[in-house]
């Protein structure tokens, strides 16, 4: 079912009515299964669509996008026995989060928490909900019970990093929209702004550090999302043709 709907799914405008689309988009889903001798109850179709469509959305606070957020209480309270929830640094360990709430929805179950990286700010804080660790695991006993690799730090500062990066007046990017004036730094990069100078420099300097060392070393070079891996693995490519070839 759920893969038939996703398929009827098409990306949305921001002018979008999201309620008229929902009805639209489950009267063709019951119609679709009646044609194919399936028997979909509408609720259940409501919720998956409004489950695909608050993706869709970009988080507007519509009637689809509050459906998703409260679709995890179409099941009990009582429905699962233990929730392992990993990564729960993230997400779970802030009090005014969306997983919070469903956490607490289904406090009468045993909760996990896992997390390489936890995290203790005035805002997050994995202890306040999940209490003290049980059980801890360091990152040097992994090394020396071989789970993980040993490493050494090498560290490269970029100049646009450390200084930030501010438009010249008036100055538009690829589409000819005026960039808005104001210093963008690393929490903008390949975020809100992508600088080509950037991604390149960055490409060099992992090819330079490979060929000094062992340029067919296995590499692993973390990106923000798909496009920025995208741009990477092009500008990686350009610079290293012969090991392409290999």
């Amino acid at each position: 079912m759920n893969h038939k709907l996703l398929s009827q799914l098409q990306p949305l405008s921001e002018s979008t009515d999201l309620d008229v689309e929902m009805d639209t988009l489950i009267q063709n889903a019951i119609r679709s299964s009646a044609i194919e001798g399936e028997n979909l109850n509408v609720e259940s179709v409501r919720s998956s669509v409004a489950r695909q469509l608050g993706m869709q959305s970009g988080g507007l606070d519509t009637a689809a996008a509050k459906a998703t957020r409260q679709a995890f209480k179409d099941v009990s309270p009582d429905f699962f026995d233990l929730i392992i929830i990993d990564e729960c640094h993230r997400g779970s360990a802030s009090e005014d989060s969306a997983w919070r709430e469903i956490l607490e929805y289904f406090d009468s179950a045993t909760q996990i928490g896992l997390t390489a990286t936890p995290k203790e700010t005035e805002d997050v804080s994995n202890i306040d909900y999940f209490g003290e660790p049980v059980y801890t695991y360091s990152l040097k006993e992994g090394i020396e019970d071989g789970f993980l690799s040993p490493y050494k730090v090498v560290r490269v500062d970029l100049d646009v990093d450390l200084q930030g990066w501010r438009p010249s007046k008036d100055q538009v990017d690829k589409n000819g929209e005026i960039i808005k004036d104001r210093i963008y730094n690393q929490k903008d990069f390949d975020r809100t702004l992508v600088i080509d100078e950037r991604t390149e420099l960055v490409a060099k300097t992992i090819t330079a550090y490979l060929q000094r060392t062992d340029s067919m070393a296995k590499t692993i070079v973390f990106c923000n999302d798909i496009n920025h891996a995208e741009r990477m693995r092009k500008a990686l490519v350009n610079l290293n043709p012969e090991q392409i070839k290999k």
